[in-house]
């Protein structure tokens, strides 16, 4: 794990790694962390994790010093994260007009050293969380990749998350993508502790399996059944509300979706989807 602490309340960076991945942070400093990482097949690529100035006066210094860093590596390379900077007037919906000379350190970054967008999912990832004519929406989080990193991780998949807890939308990137089958995962649910769930839990567990072999197969056999009779109970009394929940987000995904194709801002019901 690398840490990064924030300047007052801006700022602050956190790279954390499975002790499976073989990871080796080599630079860290205030505004991005460069790790080098040794895939199984003994490919060695950079990922720079980045937390782009949100002082417009120092993030000409911060790119600088990025392309500095990042020079003398040869290795595929991924930059990924918050830039706090857009790109083109197509990055931007509602506020100021899109600024070029803003935006000219960083695209000299990219093509310095070869950077392209890694695209998909949500177009916008910041808002500043207000509706109407005041509404902003910005595409501040980004993957940037090298054309050697984008032939190392062919079946790449890179996703902008819906805006919802925060005024950012996470970003996910999986370098093994293949389409498969979704397993769903089984856990304990906390309306479960509802009484209608609690008797449920009673009166399967009371019913003892026939002829069990061993006292811990008995066991086994009565969490089984007590679990199927919950999922049972469960998708009868809730499938509504998992069905509505299903539907916001999509229905949030696609507004935020729909904003590159409108000349309006959001409108307050819109916006509180």
């Amino acid at each position: 794990m690398e840490v990064v602490p924030p300047v007052g309340f801006a700022g602050g960076l956190a790279v954390l790694w499975s002790v499976s991945v073989n990871i080796q942070v080599v630079i860290s400093t205030q505004h991005f962390v460069c790790c080098k990482v040794v895939e199984c097949n003994a490919l060695e690529w950079l990922l720079v994790c980045v937390y782009g100035s949100p002082a417009v006066a120092n993030r000409s210094s911060v790119w600088q010093q990025l392309s500095n860093a990042l020079t003398p590596f040869d290795y595929p390379i991924l930059v990924i994260g918050d830039f706090n900077q857009i790109l083109s007037p197509a990055d931007k919906f509602g506020g100021r007009m899109f600024n070029q000379a803003q935006a000219s350190p960083l695209l000299q970054l990219t093509q310095h050293l070869g950077l392209s967008e890694v695209q998909h999912g949500v177009w916008y990832t910041w808002t500043n969380n207000r509706a109407g004519y005041s509404c902003i929406y910005e595409r501040l989080d980004r993957a940037l990749a090298s054309h050697r990193w984008l032939m190392s991780f062919p079946y790449a998949v890179l996703r902008n998350l819906p805006i919802m807890h925060s005024d950012h939308g996470p970003i996910f990137i999986n370098t093994r993508y293949h389409p498969r089958k979704h397993i769903p995962v089984l856990r304990f649910e906390a309306f479960w502790k509802k009484k209608a769930a609690r008797s449920i839990v009673a009166k399967s567990w009371v019913a003892n399996p026939s002829n069990p072999a061993s006292p811990m197969k008995a066991v086994s056999s009565q969490l089984a059944i007590t679990l199927g009779h919950l999922l049972n109970w469960h998708k009868k009394s809730h499938r509504a509300l998992d069905n509505r929940i299903v539907t916001l987000r999509s229905n949030l995904e696609q507004a935020q979706k729909a904003l590159l194709s409108h000349n309006q801002p959001l409108s307050r019901s819109d916006a509180q989807v």
